[in-house]
């Protein structure tokens, strides 16, 4: 990437990630969403975002829960790596 920015979604949705409600017994599935975005800070550098949603639906028709973070990565001219994490908050729909 000579310049400009880069972005990648990727949705995850696996049958593979489900639970059960401990006081209800009702079945949850767990769905996750990257957007991922790759800029060219400056030759040599580069910033990687990532934010992260998951949602937990309930199978019985429940309210959902959305679950928000933010990953920031920066990596020098030198290689060296910093990183920032951050939770953005939690709701139900």
């Amino acid at each position: 990437m000579s310049q400009g920015t880069l972005f990648i979604i990727l949705d995850k949705s696996s049958s593979k990630l489900s639970g059960t409600g401990q006081t209800t017994g009702n079945l949850y599935k767990f769905t996750i969403q990257n957007l991922f975005m790759l800029t060219r800070a400056s030759p040599g550098a580069r910033v990687l975002t990532d934010r992260v949603t998951g949602r937990i639906v309930s199978l019985a028709g429940g309210p959902i829960e959305i679950v928000d973070f933010l990953m920031h990565f920066t990596v020098n001219a030198n290689g060296e790596v910093t990183v920032k994490f951050s939770f953005l908050g939690a709701s139900c729909m």
